[in-house]
């Protein structure tokens, strides 16, 4: 007589999905960045208040607030922005891990997530072209002819003999 194993199916797939657990953490962090800078909108919207008017501190202050609003804007677009991505993955593992149990096959792919490092390692490098490039000689120049240093001569030589 021989026993076999039942196979059960996960009812949350995603939460084997590393790169759904990736995502998850990041809009975690993003959200706590944005309630941060809600509260830093409000201490500036407090200083402008405090500040007399027609003064510098006034004018600096307010400044600070428009910095702090654009900041808390962009977080809100990125915050957005990856509460749609990690809903979208949630139904995309749903939907793989489905299929690849249908077929018995192993879910997650490895593969996937080396693919998903090396692309969010890329789209975070610099953009900055000297950042980026090697540098080989300390002047200024791509090729390393100008600011190189001179070749040292070697002790002995050239020097005037006594």
């Amino acid at each position: 007589m021989a026993l076999f194993g039942c196979r059960k199916e996960e009812p949350n797939p995603e939460i084997l999905d590393p790169v759904y657990q990736d995502l998850a953490k990041e809009l975690a962090g993003l959200k706590s960045a944005k309630d941060e800078a809600e509260k830093a909108v409000e201490a500036a919207q407090k200083a402008v208040n405090k500040a007399p008017t027609r003064t510098m501190e006034r004018r600096e202050s307010e400044d600070d607030l428009h910095k702090a609003e654009g900041n808390l804007a962009r977080l809100t677009q990125v915050v957005a922005f990856y509460e749609l991505r990690v809903e979208r993955r949630r139904v995309e593992a749903r939907r793989d891990y489905k299929i690849a149990f249908a077929a018995e096959k192993p879910w997650p792919d490895p593969k996937e997530f080396e693919a998903y490092v090396i692309n969010k390692r890329l789209s975070r490098a610099s953009k900055n072209w000297a950042d980026r490039v090697p540098k080989f000689s300390t002047g200024g120049s791509p090729n390393g002819k100008e600011g190189a240093k001179p070749a040292q001569k070697p002790a002995g030589e050239g020097e005037a003999k006594e």
